[in-house]
C-alpha cells in the first residue's frame, strides 16, 4: 500500500475515531430512501434530465433510476453491475485496464459523461471514466440518461449521462454500519458507513462518511495465442502456432480504496470523494501479456464539490455548484525477455530487446469548475432555467520513462532507461471552457409539456459548439404518456488525441492531431409509457442516431494518427417492464436491439452485441429472508470487416443472492451471493478487435459471503 493510500485511510479513520466520541443514535427524516414502498419506487422523482425534480414520465429524456434499496436487495457490488440492469448498456473492461460503457451500440471510450453530485469527473487526458468497477456503498441512487445531454452538461454527454448521488445523513436508518466480505479469487473486503450526530454543535449540521477496501487476486484466464500476436494487420495466427511467445494462463489482481464524506448545513452540501484502484492487468499498455507484478496500473480520483440551493420564494431558485477534481494515472510495465516485439523471424527470441521493454507513464489532470443557474417560474405555463458554466483543466506531471524510443524508423532500445517525456505529451496543456445554457419548460396544455433548450460553449483549444434540444411530453391518459425527443451533443477531443507526441514511422508526424473536430451526434427518440397497474410500469423506446466526426486512431502505415471518421448510423428499440410480477416483490425485464453501421475499424467499431436481454427479481421468502436473481443475455457480436476469425459466442450471465436479516442478533445480517453461476466463459468485446485485446474470457463463477452489523 503506497503512502498516498495510507494517508487517505488514516485521515478517514481519524474522522471516525474523533467523531465517535460524540456519537449518539441520530434522529432520521421520514424520507428514507431505503424504506420506500414499491409504489414509491415506481414514482421516484429524477432531476438529471432538466435540473428540476420531475417524474420519469415527465422528464424530457429517456431516463432510468436505480436506488440504494434495489442495489442492496439485488446483491449488487459494483457500479458496472448496477448499470447493466438498464436496457441498451454493455460494459467492457479491457484486460489492459481500460473501462468502456457501450450505450446503444456506441462504444466510445469517452462517450458517456459521469457526474458525482453534479460534478463532471471524466479525465480530460483521454476523456474516460476509470471507476466503473468501484463499490457502491456510498451511492444513494443512480440516474441514467440514454441519449444526448450536451444541452445541459456539455462535453462527453454523447451517448448518455450517468449521474451518481452519494449518500447523505438522512438516506439510511443506521448511524453506523460495518460490513466484511470474503469469497472467490481470494476476495476480501471491509467497509463502514457512519453518520454521527452533531446536534451538540448545530441541529442543522448533518455529516455522513464511508470507507471501503477490497483486495482480490482475480480469476485465472486462459489466453489463446491469437489473442496477443498478429504478424501483420488483417491476418491472425491460429492458437498455439508458436506457443513459445506467450504464457497461456494469467490472473488479474486488484486493490480498491473508496472513501466519501458528505456534510449538509442549511441547504449547502460539501462532498469529498476518494477513489483509487491498483491493478495488475493481464495485457499491459505495452500490448503484450506480462507476468503478475510486472505491469501495474494505478488510477486515482479525488473530488471536492460544494452544492447550494437557495429557494428565494415559490417562483425563484438559485443553484450553485463549485468543484475541484484530480484525476491521476500511473502505468508501470516491463516485459519478460524474450518478448515478441523485434522477433522478426518468429523464433521466440528477441533480437532487439534482450532485456525486455520498459515503459512507465504517468499524468495528472486538475479541473476547477463553477456552475451557476437560476430557475424562475415566469407564469403558470413557463419555467425558465438560465445557467453559466466555467471549467478550467490543466495537464500536469506528465512523464514517460522507457528504454525504447519510437523516434526514427522504428523502435530503438536505449540502455539504461531514461526520461522520454518528449515522446509522450507535454505537461502544462490547458483547456478553458465558458458556456451558457437556457431551458424553457413550457406547459402548453394540461396534457402537453414542451422543453426547449440550448447550450453555447467556447473551448480554448478547439473552438466553440452549440447544442439544442427539444422534448415533447404528451399525457394520453392518466396511465399512458408519449415522449418525442430531439437532441444534439458533442465530445471534445481529449488531450491525448490532440497532443500525443508519440512519433510515427512517417517523417515529422505524431499520433496527436491538433486539427481534430469534436465528435457530434444527432438523436431522435420516441417513447410510449403505460402503467399497467399501480404496481407495474411498461415502456417502448425507439431511437435513431447519426454520429459525425467520430474520433478514432487510424493505424494505417504512413498515417498512424488520431483522425475524424465519417458518419455512423445507429438505431434500435428498447422494451422494459418493471414492478411486481411473476410472484416477485419487485422485478424488471428489458430487451434492447441496436443496429449500427459506418465506422468499422479500430476504436468504437460496430462489434457490440446487437441483442441484449436483462431480467432481475427480488422476492421475500420470509420476514427476514430475501432471494434475488438476475439474468443477462448478450447475443453474438460480429467482428470488424478486416478480422477473419470466427464470431465470438453469445453469453449468458446468471447471478443469485440470499440475504438473511436478524441472523442470531437483530443487528446482524448475512448475504450469500453467486455471480456468473453458469460459469459462462464467453468473451467480452472491446474497443478494437484487431490484434490484441478482444479475446480474453470473462471472469468465472464467483461466490461471496458478506456479514453486516448495523448500529441503530
Amino acid at each position: 500500500m503506497n503512502q498516498g493510500v495510507c494517508a487517505s485511510l488514516k485521515c478517514l479513520l481519524l474522522i471516525l475515531s474523533i467523531q465517535s466520541v460524540h456519537a449518539f443514535a441520530p434522529k432520521k427524516d421520514n424520507a428514507d430512501i431505503l424504506e420506500l414502498s414499491l409504489d414509491q419506487l415506481l414514482k421516484l422523482k429524477v432531476s438529471t434530465a432538466s435540473k428540476t425534480e420531475q417524474s420519469i414520465s415527465d422528464a424530457p429524456s429517456i431516463i432510468s433510476v436505480i436506488t440504494a434499496k434495489e442495489l442492496q436487495e439485488l446483491g449488487v457490488k459494483t457500479l458496472a453491475e448496477a448499470l447493466l440492469t438498464t436496457p441498451g448498456i454493455t460494459f467492457i473492461e479491457q484486460e489492459k485496464g481500460d473501462q468502456i460503457m457501450v450505450v446503444r451500440g456506441i462504444g466510445l471510450k469517452d462517450g458517456v459523461l459521469v457526474l458525482f453530485d453534479g460534478a463532471p469527473v471524466n479525465d480530460a487526458f483521454d476523456g474516460s471514466f476509470g471507476f466503473y468497477s468501484r463499490p457502491i456503498d456510498d451511492i444513494q441512487r443512480i440516474e441514467i440518461i440514454r441519449g444526448p445531454s450536451s444541452a445541459l452538461y456539455g462535453s462527453y454527454a454523447v451517448s448518455g449521462v450517468i449521474h451518481i448521488f452519494t449518500k447523505s445523513w438522512a438516506d439510511s436508518k443506521e448511524w453506523l454500519k460495518l460490513q466484511a466480505s470474503s469469497g472467490s479469487f481470494a476476495n476480501q473486503s471491509f467497509s463502514f458507513n457512519y453518520a454521527p450526530n452533531f446536534d451538540f454543535i448545530s441541529s442543522d449540521l448533518k455529516v455522513s462518511t464511508s470507507f471501503t477496501y477490497i483486495d482480490e487476486e482475480g480469476d485465472d484466464y486462459f489466453i489463446a495465442q491469437d489473442s496477443i500476436f498478429t504478424p501483420e494487420q488483417g491476418t491472425f495466427l491460429p492458437p498455439f502456432s508458436n506457443p513459445t511467445l506467450t504464457p497461456t494462463i494469467r490472473s488479474k489482481s486488484m486493490e480498491k480504496f473508496n472513501g466519501h464524506l458528505n456534510a449538509n448545513f442549511k441547504g449547502a452540501k460539501l462532498t469529498l470523494i476518494h477513489s483509487q484502484e491498483l491493478t495488475n492487468p493481464i495485457v499491459s499498455h505495452l500490448g503484450i501479456v506480462t507476468n503478475v507484478d510486472q505491469t501495474i496500473k494505478e488510477t486515482t480520483q479525488d473530488l471536492m464539490s460544494i452544492n447550494y440551493q437557495w429557494d428565494v420564494n415559490d417562483d425563484l431558485t438559485y443553484l450553485f455548484n463549485a468543484f475541484y477534481i484530480l484525476n491521476e494515472s500511473k502505468l508501470f510495465g516491463q516485459s519478460e525477455p524474450p518478448q515478441i516485439h523485434g522477433d522478426e523471424d518468429q523464433d521466440g527470441l528477441n533480437e532487439n530487446f534482450f532485456s525486455g521493454i520498459i515503459e512507465n507513464f504517468q499524468h495528472q489532470t486538475r479541473s476547477f469548475g463553477l456552475d451557476l443557474a437560476v430557475k424562475y417560474q415566469i407564469n403558470e405555463q413557463h419555467q425558465l432555467l438560465l445557467g453559466f458554466n466555467q471549467n478550467h483543466t490543466k495537464l500536469s506531471e506528465a512523464s514517460k520513462f522507457a528504454n525504447v524510443s519510437l523516434a526514427g524508423r522504428g523502435p530503438t532500445e536505449i540502455f539504461p532507461a531514461q526520461d522520454l517525456t518528449s515522446e509522450f505529451i507535454s505537461p502544462g496543456i490547458k483547456r478553458k471552457e465558458n458556456a451558457i445554457y437556457i431551458q424553457d419548460n413550457w406547459a402548453y396544455s394540461e396534457s402537453t409539456n414542451i422543453t426547449l433548450g440550448a447550450r453555447f460553449g467556447d473551448y480554448s483549444d478547439f473552438g466553440s459548439t452549440s447544442d439544442p434540444r427539444l422534448g415533447i411530453n404528451y399525457r394520453v391518459s392518466p396511465k399512458a404518456y408519449i415522449k418525442v425527443l430531439y437532441g444534439e451533443a458533442f465530445k471534445a477531443p481529449a488531450f491525448s488525441q490532440l497532443f500525443d507526441a508519440t512519433p510515427t514511422l512517417s517523417a515529422n508526424r505524431q499520433r496527436g492531431n491538433a486539427q481534430l473536430e469534436p465528435t457530434e451526434i444527432e438523436t431522435f427518440e420516441w417513447q410510449l409509457g403505460y402503467d399497467m397497474s399501480e404496481k407495474l410500469n411498461s415502456s417502448v423506446t425507439l431511437f435513431n442516431n447519426n454520429t459525425y466526426n467520430e474520433i478514432f486512431f487510424d493505424p494505417t502505415p504512413g498515417i498512424e494518427q488520431w483522425n475524424n471518421s465519417g458518419t455512423r448510423k445507429s438505431k434500435g428499440i428498447e422494451l422494459e417492464l418493471k414492478g411486481a410480477f411473476l410472484s416477485f416483490d419487485i422485478a424488471s425485464v428489458n430487451y434492447s436491439y441496436q443496429s449500427t453501421s459506418g465506422v468499422d475499424i479500430g476504436a468504437g467499431a460496430n462489434i457490440h452485441p446487437p441483442h441484449r436481454l436483462n431480467f432481475y427479481g427480488v422476492r421475500s421468502l420470509s420476514d427476514n429472508l430475501n432471494w434475488s436473481i438476475s439474468y443477462a443475455y448478450y447475443s453474438s457480436p460480429r467482428r470488424e470487416s478486416e478480422d477473419d476469425r470466427e464470431r465470438i459466442d453469445s453469453k449468458s450471465i446468471l447471478n443469485m443472492s440470499l440475504r438473511r436479516e436478524n441472523f442470531i442478533l437483530p443487528e446482524l445480517s448475512l448475504e450469500l451471493s453467486a455471480k456468473n453461476l453458469l460459469d459462462d466463459k464467453g468473451r467480452f468485446e472491446t474497443e478494437a478487435a484487431l490484434g490484441l485485446y478482444d479475446d480474453l474470457p470473462i471472469e468465472g463463477r464467483r461466490i461471496n459471503l458478506t456479514a453486516e452489523y448495523v448500529f441503530q
